[in-house]
């Protein structure tokens, strides 16, 4: 389990125990926030080490959307308008990009991913995206019928 308040989470990340994933981008009509939170109760739930960067503007109603310490999963939020050498820099410290879109006509952000090389978490709507571009490096996920976060991948990612 994490905890910041002593060394023993400062240990877990320096033997590699803790993965991160980012997350940014404005609020949008094809994107939902909800599936940030779905992601982090994955975490919660499958007992995986996770530190997860939400960079996004988020106003006031949006109180669900706070940073907090769980058992296994550290959410950071950043309210923040995320501009590109910001975005890049986190690019540089995370292991995993997150899409959370619900629609997707082209998106330049998996372009930007795929073009960074990150390993990258995408809905169901995107795999045409990296099949195109031959990029093999993605995680699909769906929001499933208990409106659970779930992966449809058979590679063990996260541990």
């Amino acid at each position: 389990p994490l905890n910041s308040r002593n060394s023993s989470y400062e240990i877990i990340k320096r033997q590699g125990k803790v993965k991160s994933i980012l997350i940014w981008g404005r609020s949008t009509p094809y994107k939902s926030k909800e599936y940030c939170l779905l992601l982090a109760k994955y975490f919660e739930k499958n007992k995986i080490n996770m530190d997860i960067y939400i960079l996004s503007r988020f106003n006031k109603s949006e109180k669900q959307f706070k940073s907090r310490l769980l058992k296994y999963v550290r959410l950071i939020i950043i309210n923040c308008w995320a501009e590109i050498n910001v975005i890049n820099h986190f690019r540089e410290i995370v292991d995993y990009e997150f899409f959370p879109y619900t629609d997707i006509s082209q998106s330049g952000p998996i372009r930007l991913a795929m073009e960074n090389k990150k390993v990258i978490i995408i809905p169901e709507i995107a795999i045409s995206q990296c099949q195109e571009a031959s990029y093999e490096n993605y995680i699909v996920y769906q929001i499933n019928s208990n409106n659970e976060l779930e992966f449809l991948s058979t590679k063990e990612f996260f541990r």
